[in-house]
């Protein structure tokens, strides 16, 4: 009689059902997390896409020797949206100025939201879902601009502040009198 013992070799069926329970566990614990993640890339994707076209606007008046103004518009008149929208232009004459709500949500680009004849103007569908706000020294308005001199500074000494809200996520960005621009967070 042969008393040795054979040892089957393999993974048995309650094994299997163990590692994926343990699976299902770690997934659920971490899909919420990686939503967040999701949601807060797509707000700051915006608010840096927003700061850079200031940091721009300011750079160009600095560099070109001449005025350039951000405008910002809600393209539903609301101090608080959705729907918004802006541009910036070189040189504004105050009869002609950038107006980017007058265009939206039309493809015909305003012809005064330009800077060496590139259309420089940007839509909350480049931004989905985004809430955007602007308040001027603390008063909300549906319209809001920054207009840089030459020297890079403010032409009003109020302070400028923009908020971008999605998901439970904010990110503002500043504009001082003098011209600074901050991104916060």
């Amino acid at each position: 009689m042969n008393l040795t013992k054979q040892f089957q070799t393999g993974i048995t069926l309650i094994e299997i059902m163990i590692v994926l329970a343990i699976m299902v566990i770690l997934m659920t614990l971490a899909v919420p997390s990686f939503q967040n993640g999701l949601d807060r890339a797509h707000i700051n994707n915006a608010a840096e896409k927003i700061f850079n076209d200031i940091v721009y606007a300011r750079s160009e008046a600095i560099k070109q020797n001449t005025t350039v103004r951000f405008q910002l518009g809600a393209t539903n008149n609301s101090a608080t949206t959705t729907t918004w929208c802006y541009g910036l232009e070189e040189a504004p004459d105050g009869t002609n100025d950038c107006d980017c709500s007058d265009y939206y949500p039309t493809e015909a680009a305003n012809v005064y939201c330009k800077i060496d004849g590139i259309d420089k103007t940007n839509t909350v569908d480049n931004h989905t879902s985004i809430t955007l706000s602007a308040t001027t020294d603390g008063t909300a308005s549906a319209y809001a601009q920054a207009t840089f001199n030459e020297f890079g500074k403010r032409e009003t000494l109020n302070t400028l502040l923009i908020t971008l809200s999605y998901s439970g996520n904010t990110r503002q960005i500043e504009i001082n009198p003098v011209g600074r621009i901050k991104l916060i967070e």
